[in-house]
Protein backbone atom coordinates (compact mmCIF):
# COMPACT_ATOMS: atom_id res chain seq x y z
CA UNK A 1 0.00 0.00 0.00
CA UNK A 2 1.20 3.52 -0.73
CA UNK A 3 0.21 6.61 1.27
CA UNK A 4 1.05 9.96 -0.29
CA UNK A 5 1.65 11.59 3.06
CA UNK A 6 2.40 10.76 6.69
CA UNK A 7 0.84 8.27 9.13
CA UNK A 8 0.64 7.94 12.89
CA UNK A 9 -0.59 5.63 15.61
CA UNK A 10 -1.32 7.76 18.65
CA UNK A 11 -4.47 6.33 20.21
CA UNK A 12 -3.07 5.18 23.57
CA UNK A 13 -4.33 1.59 23.20
CA UNK A 14 -3.10 -1.83 22.12
CA UNK A 15 -3.70 -2.41 18.40
CA UNK A 16 -3.18 -5.78 16.72
CA UNK A 17 -2.93 -7.07 13.16
CA UNK A 18 -3.04 -10.40 11.35
CA UNK A 19 -1.14 -11.24 8.15
CA UNK A 20 1.64 -9.64 6.16
CA UNK A 21 1.79 -6.32 4.36
CA UNK A 22 3.91 -3.31 3.50
CA UNK A 23 2.88 0.33 3.85
CA UNK A 24 5.01 2.86 1.97
CA UNK A 25 4.55 6.55 2.72
CA UNK A 26 6.01 9.66 1.15
CA UNK A 27 5.98 11.36 4.56
CA UNK A 28 6.86 10.37 8.12
CA UNK A 29 5.64 7.68 10.52
CA UNK A 30 4.91 8.33 14.20
CA UNK A 31 3.97 5.82 16.90
CA UNK A 32 3.29 7.50 20.25
CA UNK A 33 1.93 6.12 23.54
CA UNK A 34 0.48 3.08 21.72
CA UNK A 35 1.13 -0.58 20.96
CA UNK A 36 1.00 -2.37 17.62
CA UNK A 37 1.15 -6.13 18.12
CA UNK A 38 1.56 -9.04 15.76
CA UNK A 39 0.99 -11.37 18.72
CA UNK A 40 -0.97 -10.51 21.88
CA UNK A 41 0.07 -11.98 25.22
CA UNK A 42 -2.53 -14.62 26.16
CA UNK A 43 -2.31 -13.71 29.86
CA UNK A 44 -2.65 -9.97 29.23
CA UNK A 45 -4.14 -8.92 25.90
CA UNK A 46 -2.89 -5.37 26.48
CA UNK A 47 0.69 -6.50 25.81
CA UNK A 48 2.62 -7.76 22.80
CA UNK A 49 4.69 -10.93 23.11
CA UNK A 50 7.32 -12.58 20.94
CA UNK A 51 6.38 -15.98 22.39
CA UNK A 52 4.48 -17.71 19.61
CA UNK A 53 4.82 -14.74 17.24
CA UNK A 54 5.71 -15.99 13.77
CA UNK A 55 6.84 -13.10 11.55
CA UNK A 56 6.98 -15.54 8.60
CA UNK A 57 3.18 -15.32 8.48
CA UNK A 58 2.42 -12.23 10.56
CA UNK A 59 4.58 -9.18 9.83
CA UNK A 60 3.70 -5.61 8.94
CA UNK A 61 6.34 -3.33 7.41
CA UNK A 62 6.39 0.47 7.42
CA UNK A 63 8.61 2.37 4.97
CA UNK A 64 8.80 6.17 5.41
CA UNK A 65 10.52 8.71 3.18
CA UNK A 66 9.90 12.00 5.05
CA UNK A 67 12.34 13.90 7.24
CA UNK A 68 10.24 15.96 9.61
CA UNK A 69 11.27 19.28 8.09
CA UNK A 70 8.64 20.09 5.48
CA UNK A 71 5.80 21.25 7.72
CA UNK A 72 2.65 19.42 8.79
CA UNK A 73 2.07 16.50 8.75
CA UNK A 74 5.77 15.63 8.19
CA UNK A 75 6.66 17.77 11.20
CA UNK A 76 4.94 15.29 13.55
CA UNK A 77 8.46 13.84 14.04
CA UNK A 78 11.73 15.64 14.87
CA UNK A 79 13.60 17.27 11.97
CA UNK A 80 15.76 14.67 10.24
CA UNK A 81 13.58 11.69 11.29
CA UNK A 82 11.59 9.48 8.94
CA UNK A 83 10.23 7.38 11.82
CA UNK A 84 9.76 8.34 15.47
CA UNK A 85 8.60 5.77 18.02
CA UNK A 86 8.08 7.19 21.50
CA UNK A 87 6.73 5.46 24.63
CA UNK A 88 5.41 2.66 22.44
CA UNK A 89 5.77 -1.03 21.52
CA UNK A 90 5.78 -2.05 17.85
CA UNK A 91 6.02 -5.55 16.38
CA UNK A 92 6.98 -5.11 12.75
CA UNK A 93 9.71 -4.04 10.35
CA UNK A 94 10.58 -0.33 10.22
CA UNK A 95 12.46 1.32 7.36
CA UNK A 96 13.25 5.00 6.93
CA UNK A 97 15.09 6.93 4.26
CA UNK A 98 16.34 9.17 7.05
CA UNK A 99 16.65 8.61 10.83
CA UNK A 100 14.67 5.85 12.56
CA UNK A 101 14.36 6.93 16.21
CA UNK A 102 13.07 4.57 18.92
CA UNK A 103 13.00 7.04 21.81
CA UNK A 104 11.97 7.07 25.47
CA UNK A 105 10.87 3.65 26.77
CA UNK A 106 10.12 2.23 23.33
CA UNK A 107 10.38 -1.38 22.23
CA UNK A 108 10.52 -2.54 18.62
CA UNK A 109 10.26 -6.26 17.87
CA UNK A 110 11.54 -6.37 14.32
CA UNK A 111 14.27 -5.04 12.07
CA UNK A 112 15.09 -1.33 12.04
CA UNK A 113 16.78 0.20 9.01
CA UNK A 114 17.46 3.86 8.37
CA UNK A 115 20.27 6.24 7.45
CA UNK A 116 20.81 6.27 11.22
CA UNK A 117 19.03 4.16 13.85
CA UNK A 118 18.74 5.67 17.32
CA UNK A 119 17.82 3.48 20.29
CA UNK A 120 17.10 6.02 22.98
CA UNK A 121 16.76 5.92 26.74
CA UNK A 122 15.57 2.47 27.93
CA UNK A 123 14.77 1.38 24.36
CA UNK A 124 15.23 -2.12 23.04
CA UNK A 125 14.83 -4.10 19.83
CA UNK A 126 14.47 -7.89 19.50
CA UNK A 127 12.55 -10.33 17.33
CA UNK A 128 12.31 -14.02 16.45
CA UNK A 129 14.08 -15.22 13.29
CA UNK A 130 12.17 -15.19 10.03
CA UNK A 131 12.87 -16.07 6.41
CA UNK A 132 9.63 -15.16 4.60
CA UNK A 133 8.85 -11.47 4.21
CA UNK A 134 5.89 -9.63 2.68
CA UNK A 135 5.94 -8.98 -1.06
CA UNK A 136 7.08 -5.45 -1.68
CA UNK A 137 9.31 -5.23 1.39
CA UNK A 138 12.54 -3.31 0.68
CA UNK A 139 15.15 -5.62 -0.81
CA UNK A 140 12.62 -7.82 -2.63
CA UNK A 141 12.05 -7.68 -6.36
CA UNK A 142 9.04 -5.60 -7.39
CA UNK A 143 5.95 -7.60 -8.32
CA UNK A 144 3.58 -6.09 -10.85
CA UNK A 145 0.03 -7.25 -11.51
CA UNK A 146 -1.11 -7.75 -15.07
CA UNK A 147 -4.77 -7.32 -15.90
CA UNK A 148 -6.24 -10.09 -18.03
CA UNK A 149 -8.99 -9.89 -20.61
CA UNK A 150 -12.52 -9.37 -19.24
CA UNK A 151 -14.47 -12.58 -18.68
CA UNK A 152 -17.94 -13.72 -17.62
CA UNK A 153 -19.89 -10.75 -18.97
CA UNK A 154 -22.66 -10.32 -21.48
CA UNK A 155 -24.26 -7.57 -23.42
Amino acid sequence: MYLDGSAKIDNGVTNSYIGQGVIYMSGTFLVKNSKLCGKLDSSNSNNCTTTGWNPNTNLITFVANGNGSTGAPDSQVPVGDSVYIVSSHVQGAIYGTNIVDAATTSLVDGPLDGSTVILGQTSNSAFPPFSIVPSGMPGNAAIYAVAGNPQLFSG
